[in-house]
């Protein structure tokens, strides 16, 4: 993670969207603002997402699923524009056409809910576990 400042933002992040999996599983979808309001509105819904995707980037280094993939946009009720920019570069898939978002994100939610070693993300971001 060299060249990466792990913030509390982004541990306190972490450790609600881990929590969420292992209380919630399999509906552990949150809302942006709803999150935001978890972390004590500290950063807005619109600055979360540098946030999340920070931690979707470590997940990746560490070969986990994008733990993004929780966070979602309540009017559309899929990540917004940067988890499938993300996805895209990560999969080397190009451009996620618009029909195509809802398959590409409940592929990647499904991935996060079913991944079993979360504490390896909190580890690598130095949490204590």
């Amino acid at each position: 993670m060299e060249g990466y400042e792990v913030t509390n933002i982004h541990e306190d992040a972490a450790k609600i969207l881990v929590d969420r999996i292992r209380k919630k599983h399999k509906d552990a979808v949150i809302f942006y603002s709803d999150l935001c309001h978890l972390l004590g509105d500290a950063v807005g819904y619109r600055q979360i997402s540098d946030y999340i995707g920070d931690i979707s980037f470590w997940c990746c280094e560490i070969g986990a699923p994008m733990l993004s993939a929780l966070v979602v946009n309540k009017e559309t009720s899929i990540p917004g524009k940067g988890f499938f920019t993300f996805y895209a570069e990560l999969y080397d898939k190009g451009c996620i056409k618009e029909e195509k978002k809802f398959e590409v994100w409940m592929d990647e939610y499904n991935k996060v809910i079913n991944y079993k070693d979360w504490d390896k993300l909190l580890e690598y971001m130095g949490i204590s576990v």
